[in-house]
C-alpha cells in the first residue's frame, strides 16, 4: 500500500482446484487435481503489470529499490515441497489477489493391500477413541489427526483422568491412545489399570522416547498393543489403528 491507505482481506477455506490453474513454476512438480486448503490475501494496492506478473517467481527479479528478489523464489521451493502452489491475479491500479494452496487432508477410509497386491477387506476407522497427553499442543494435534481419520475423540490430560473416563463405562471406547510421561499417573500405569477394567480395549502408547528405551521387553504386562514414537505421523497412526481394529 504505497499510498498508506487501502484494504487487505484475508480469507481461509477449502476448494476444488484444477492443476491447469497452477503457474508454470509449479507444473513440473506434477500437482494433483483435488481439494486444497487455501489462504487468500486480497489487497486494493497498485497491482502488478502483466509483464512483471510473469516474472515474479524468478530468483533475483525485483521491481523494488530495496530487496534481492529472493522472497517469492524461496516461497516457491517451500510450496513445492508441500505439494502446493501459489496463484496470483493482479490488475494495475486496482490490486492483487494471492492464494496459497495446500493439499487438503480429508477424512477417509483406507483399504489395506496385502503383499500380493490384491484387495483385502476395507477397514473402517470410526467410533469413540480416548486420547491422553499432558502437552496441550500435542493433545490438540493428535486429536485433530484422529478426527480426520474418522474417530470421535475424547481427551484427558493425565493417566488418572484417562482411567476415570474408562471406569465410568458411559462410552464404549474402541481404543485408547496414551502418552507415557504424564503427571499423576503415567501411560504405562494407566494402561495396566485400564486393562483390569476392560481387557478388550486395545491400548496404544506414544512417546518421545524410542521403544528400546522403555521397559516393554522386561515385563509382559507393560507391553502395549501398539507403540508409536513422537512426532506421530498421520500415515503411521492410520495403519496402526487399522491393524488394531481389524
Amino acid at each position: 500500500m504505497d499510498t498508506g491507505s487501502g484494504t487487505i482481506k484475508i480469507t481461509f477455506g477449502v476448494d476444488h482446484v484444477t492443476t491447469d490453474s497452477f503457474p508454470l513454476f509449479f507444473q513440473d512438480n506434477k500437482p494433483q487435481e483435488g481439494m486444497y486448503a487455501f489462504c487468500q490475501i486480497k489487497d486494493s494496492g497498485h497491482g502488478v503489470s502483466p509483464e512483471n506478473l510473469q516474472q515474479i517467481f524468478e530468483p533475483f527479479y525485483t521491481t523494488r529499490f530495496v530487496g534481492r528478489g529472493l522472497g517469492l523464489a524461496l516461497t516457491v521451493g517451500t510450496m513445492r515441497t508441500h505439494r502446493g502452489a501459489i496463484t496470483i491475479e493482479s490488475i494495475p491500479d486496482k490490486g492483487s489477489t494471492v492464494k496459497i494452496l495446500l493439499p487438503s487432508i480429508v477424512s477417509s477410509q483406507k483399504e489395506i493391500l496385502p503383499v500380493s497386491g490384491t484387495r483385502s477387506e476395507t477397514v473402517q476407522l470410526s467410533g469413540d477413541i480416548l486420547l491422553a497427553d499432558d502437552e496441550p499442543i500435542i493433545l490438540l494435534a493428535v486429536k485433530m489427526m484422529l478426527e480426520q481419520l474418522g474417530f470421535t475423540v475424547h481427551t484427558a490430560v493425565n493417566g488418572q483422568e484417562a482411567v476415570g473416563r474408562v471406569r465410568r463405562r458411559d462410552i464404549r471406547f474402541c481404543a485408547v491412545v496414551l502418552d507415557i510421561l504424564m503427571p499423576e499417573m503415567d501411560g504405562i500405569e494407566a494402561m495396566k489399570v485400564i486393562r483390569k477394567i476392560d481387557p478388550t480395549i486395545p491400548v496404544m502408547l506414544i512417546s518421545g522416547y524410542s521403544k528400546d528405551e522403555l521397559p516393554f521387553q522386561e515385563i509382559r504386562e507393560n507391553q502395549p498393543d501398539a507403540f508409536l514414537t513422537k512426532p506421530v505421523e498421520r500415515a503411521d497412526m492410520q495403519s496402526t489403528l487399522e491393524m488394531l481394529l481389524k
